[in-house]
């Protein structure tokens, strides 16, 4: 198993065990949750998620990641900024169609001309 495939594996369990699943389902990462998880362990990147919003947001969550900034794009469309605990890492979901989430090191801001709401 190359060390790709490991960390995916390894993101699966954390996000089967967050959701209390049997180890059985942590198998397949295909699930939107599971690709979430695994691009929050890999650090940075960005990936298109199926399913709502609400539920990328409720994954990171979950995962003990806190909200920071909450606001909407110039089209009105949601946008969410998440952070790690420690800081080191954040995560911006947007509302699109499939779901934007991107990962970065270090802190978000939300783009220029976005409305913050809380």
């Amino acid at each position: 198993m190359n060390i790709l495939n490991r960390a995916a594996c390894q993101a699966a369990l954390l996000f089967t065990a967050l959701l209390g699943m049997p180890a059985g389902g942590a198998q397949s990462i295909s699930e939107p949750g599971g690709q979430i998880m695994a691009a929050l362990m890999s650090g940075e990147g960005r990936l298109s998620v199926p399913g709502s919003h609400a539920d990328a947001c409720a994954v990171l969550e979950r995962a003990g990641w806190i909200l920071s900034l909450a606001g909407e794009d110039k089209r009105g469309r949601a946008v969410r900024v998440y952070r790690e605990v420690d800081g080191r890492h954040s995560a911006l979901v947007w509302d699109l169609n499939p779901v934007q989430v991107r990962v970065t090191d270090g802190t978000l801001a939300l783009p220029g001309g976005w409305l913050l709401t809380e």
